[in-house]
């Protein structure tokens, strides 16, 4: 039985869910075992999983999500906008927030003091801050409100209380409320402080609210800048790339679930694989899914010969489609990890790229970049923080720069080269 494009088993799209999430073992053992905890009435630390572009954070984050819903958790997942004007906190949260407590109506969690009291705390936060709905799904008036819920205007200040009074109901009615996070760096430095305020509160009083989040490597920094207790409030999870085994897992077990029986994939065609990846779970996807389209091309229709290799996936294979790989990976990926470069910025980024180049590694000297393209030290430390938080590079340690993509250099000369 010849191999049908239609039933290619690889996801070659940013965030999605790949078959088989290999590699992430351990990061989701960890966040699903806080969130048991949590259900218990037990301590559960929050998770922040941190890597570079391409690294599978959205997809681990939104399989943890899943298993969460399982657990019974109310899960309410936040994507932070690209657009600056689109950021508020507030906005973002308030939506999500009443969506759970929608979900306390209907399930009759409003039966309790608890609940009440959250809804009140709702409602003011909903009414001060200028968003959501502000009513209270007629349990009370909002003059006759029983409850003496204080909103002050500040979010360091009112989203901790809101959170707490969250818990609690959520807590009254037996289940948990998840939150997931993706690109936690692009919140501004006020919001971040408020939101890891809120998630503190409710880690002390062991309330059962989870929060899992994703984030840049520079989200390190970033948290520890906000709140000195951040390093002790997370569970850090650093996702790196894959090694042989997990990219064998990643292949060669969809292959097996979603394709005709006797599948294979050659050791060959696997070490090719890995090695021209670098084991980036993106690219292992989007490449394994041109090879797929090009093996079925080629077998379909064939004589003896075809019939007998359509069931191997050779290292030819993923020859045959490097190029497609290489052009959909600047369509796909680097198009939109280098979005809203403006000229200035481009001009830093091929520095940088010819400077990566020239070593073979995947930084490059702070001191050397500036240098070439004429800046002072404090220039470009300025400029580096602006393109720190549109998410293109970051400070892999003082005086040291990296792409927030893999391999992004790569890409800048291909294109700069009118490749």
């Amino acid at each position: 039985m010849l191999m049908d494009t239609r039933r290619n088993p690889f996801t070659p799209r940013r965030g999605a869910e790949p078959p088989v999430l290999a590699g992430r073992d351990e990061a989701l053992a960890s966040a699903l075992t806080a969130c048991g905890r949590l259900l218990q009435g037990r301590s559960g630390r929050p998770v922040l999983l941190i890597g570079d572009r391409g690294m599978g954070k959205t997809a681990l984050l939104r399989a943890i999500a899943r298993e969460a819903s399982m657990y019974g958790f109310v899960v309410s997942s936040i994507d932070c906008p690209k657009d600056e004007s689109e950021r508020d906190l507030a906005a973002l949260l308030a939506p999500k927030i009443r969506a759970a407590a929608t979900w306390l109506l209907l399930s009759d969690g409003f039966g309790s003091a608890e609940a009440d009291e959250f809804l009140s705390a709702l409602c003011r936060f909903e009414a001060t801050y200028g968003v959501g709905e502000g009513d209270s799904f007629d349990r009370f008036e909002p003059d006759e409100d029983p409850f003496d819920v204080v909103i002050t205007g500040s979010l360091e200040v009112d989203l901790p209380e809101l959170f707490e009074a969250l818990g609690y109901a959520f807590h009254a009615a037996g289940r948990g409320w998840f939150i997931a996070l993706d690109d936690l760096q692009l919140l501004n430095a006020e919001d971040l402080a408020a939101l890891l305020a809120a998630v503190h509160r409710v880690g002390q009083l062991e309330l059962p609210v989870m929060f899992v989040a994703t984030g840049l490597p520079q989200i390190l920094r970033m948290t520890g800048d906000a709140k000195s207790y951040a390093e002790r409030l997370f569970r850090f999870c650093k996702l790196g790339p894959l090694d042989l085994e997990a990219v064998r897992r990643a292949i060669v077990e969809p292959l097996e679930a979603f394709t005709v029986s006797g599948t294979t994939v050659t050791e060959e065609a696997l070490e090719l694989l890995a090695r021209e990846t670098r084991g980036y779970p993106f690219f292992l996807q989007m490449w394994a899914s041109a090879a797929w389209k090009a093996w079925c091309e080629r077998t379909a229709g064939g004589g003896p010969e075809a019939v007998r290799e359509a069931n191997t996936l050779t290292a030819a294979d993923f020859e045959a489609t490097r190029a497609e790989a290489l052009r959909t990976l600047d369509r796909d990926f680097y198009a939109e990890a280098l979005d809203g470069a403006t000229a200035a910025e481009m001009a830093l980024l091929e520095v940088m790229a010819e400077k990566t180049a020239e070593s073979g590694s995947e930084t490059c000297s702070a001191a050397d970049v500036a240098t070439l393209l004429g800046k002072t030290e404090g220039e470009l430390s300025r400029q580096v923080t602006r393109m720190t938080k549109k998410g293109l590079i970051y400070r892999r340690v003082p005086g040291v720069l990296a792409f927030s993509a893999p391999l992004a250099g790569a890409s800048i000369l291909w294109q700069k080269t009118g490749r």
